[in-house]
């Protein structure tokens, strides 16, 4: 590659691209990113083996993870991989096909500068594009749903997502848990998502998931001394530890007296009890903590019938109080030093359970409904990747139910906009008409791409699918819209078919990838500074 350097880097120890050569560089540096993720995406899209500096392992197709992995030093770069992570933070799936659309129109504008068209001329046409696909997309793709009665529907979107994830082998056990978490957490129109809870559990099968209607820690009771299960317990919620207390470490004892030393030390032992005691008397009978528990604490709570459940995780209990109708304390010290106990939540049932090879804690019953998973998976990597595919079908399903709109999926929005866009820049007597046309023939490649990693004759069935959807805009039909169906290997309609996807997936995908294409195509200069030494 060229490197146009001016006199002034020579002065300043700079490094600088301009104008070609600045354009050239960034579409360089994604195209790396691209290839990282191209061949991970559709159904039949390759794992990648990600490995990070400690050595731990994980093999995932999904987009993010992979992105999230990779170590990116080029500013263009990590623009792409910024793009992909919101993408999944705003509708959380579609972060591969974002940035392979991104890339799409990068390669296409760098081309048409190169040839000598105007960046700017190539920013408008991609503009003027994009707002007549979004249009397009919604006054003629997008589909209203009713949620109540379009069950069927819901479970197509489900399966779509999760057509190309680990969790497809089992893909009407975890269609059910989606729909469970998701119906379980409604409330006034709103699902609240924070309310749902995934636990891994290492051991047995993928099949052996389970979803709990409550919420399960990862921890035991304090003792097995304990009492196992309590109906309608006084729950408090604790941010600290139950240990014996310590002076700080910036106290200093200069003490000869072994009997004053051990008043001190018993003055510590009776500040922990006066706490123990002072929680015991408030009438709590089940306390979380997110610290540990001191063993003469455990033993007043056993003689007093109050069952302690320790080292929680701090989200978990924030969760529990939330649900319970109660807050996570950080002191129960009062004003006047004296320990005050008055914040208290409660349940329908408390009980420890055989949960695999463990005992946890399961709580039932709350004022706000919780949800929770239990993945099960012979090993980490294999939990992991279930735990990534569930949250992706949860959140696809929470924006479909929120938004009640759909559109066909395996390419069928992509063909259907480069079919009316290459229109639409034959019919406009613009000097944007041939960016608009590179924009069409991008959106091309990501039916060739879900071809191609499906071991199928790309050219072919796009092709056949171009043919299907002219001849369906021939005849007036303005509804049926074609897709593929790489599983099977066809060109349908897909709508019919059941593979649909929600329309805020393809609206937020457009218009991140359409962002960040401008945004690299109107660099027109790049300055390196020299690090310093």
């Amino acid at each position: 590659m060229h490197n146009e350097i001016s006199a002034s880097s020579l002065l300043t120890g700079c490094e600088i691209f301009q104008g070609v050569s600045s354009i050239k560089k960034n579409t360089e540096s994604i195209r790396q990113i691209y290839n990282s993720i191209k061949t991970s995406y559709g159904p039949h899209g390759f794992d990648k083996m990600c490995v990070d500096a400690s050595g731990m392992v994980s093999i995932t197709n999904d987009g993010a993870t992979i992105l999230k992995n990779i170590l990116v030093d080029d500013p263009a770069a990590k623009l792409m991989v910024n793009l992909s992570l919101e993408q999944d933070k705003e509708v959380g799936d579609g972060t591969t096909s974002v940035v392979l659309l991104a890339y799409n129109l990068i390669e296409r504008g760098c081309k048409l500068i190169l040839e000598g068209v105007h960046p700017s001329v190539v920013v408008s046409g991609y503009r003027m594009a994009f707002n007549e696909s979004i249009k397009y997309i919604k006054e003629k793709m997008g589909k209203r749903i009713n949620i109540k009665q379009d069950k069927k529907v819901i479970e197509n979107i489900i399966n779509t997502c999760i057509s190309s994830k680990i969790i497809y082998q089992e893909k009407e056990l975890f269609t059910n848990i989606t729909l469970s978490c998701l119906e379980n957490v409604h409330e006034n129109g709103k699902y609240a998502t924070e309310r749902i809870s995934i636990l891994k559990s290492i051991g047995g099968s993928i099949k052996e998931s389970m979803f709990y209607n409550g919420c399960i820690l990862n921890c035991s009771v304090a003792s097995q001394l304990m009492q196992k299960s309590l109906k309608n317990p006084k729950i408090l919620c604790l941010d600290f530890s139950l240990s014996r207390e310590k002076l700080p470490l910036t106290v200093s004892i200069n003490v000869s007296d072994p009997e004053k030393l051990e008043k001190i030390r018993s003055e510590e032992v009776l500040m922990t009890k006066n706490k123990c005691q002072a929680i015991i008397d408030s009438g709590a009978t089940l306390v979380f903590l997110t610290g540990g528990l001191d063993e003469m604490v455990i033993k007043m709570f056993i003689d007093s019938g109050v069952v302690a459940v320790r080292r929680c995780l701090k989200s978990d209990l924030a969760s529990i109080a939330a649900s319970t109708g109660t807050v996570l304390l950080k002191s129960i010290v009062g004003d006047d030093n004296e320990y005050h106990v008055d914040s208290f939540g409660t349940c329908e049932q408390f009980e420890v359970k055989q949960l695999g090879e463990y005992e946890l804690c399961y709580i039932s019953g709350c004022k706000q409904n919780m949800s929770t998973v239990l993945i099960r998976g012979p090993n980490s990597q294999i939990v992991e990747e279930v735990e990534r595919s569930l949250n992706d079908s949860i959140q696809i399903l929470k924006r479909t139910m929120e938004s009640k709109n759909i559109v066909p999926s395996g390419g069928s929005v992509e063909s259907a906009l480069s079919f009316l866009l290459e229109d639409f820049s034959a019919k406009i007597n613009l000097k944007e008409h041939i960016s608009i046309f590179a924009y069409s023939d991008a959106l091309l490649e990501i039916p060739k791409i879900l071809a191609a990693n499906a071991g199928l004759n790309s050219n072919k069935l796009v092709s056949e699918l171009l043919s299907c959807q002219w001849e369906a805009y021939m005849s007036g039909n303005y509804d049926k819209f074609y897709g593929l169906d790489v599983v099977k290997g066809v060109v349908q309609d897909n709508f019919e078919h059941g593979i649909v996807e929600p329309t805020i997936y393809k609206l937020k995908a457009l218009k991140l990838a359409t962002e960040a294409a401008i945004s690299v195509l109107r660099i027109n200069e790049i300055i390196v500074f020299p690090s310093k030494k």
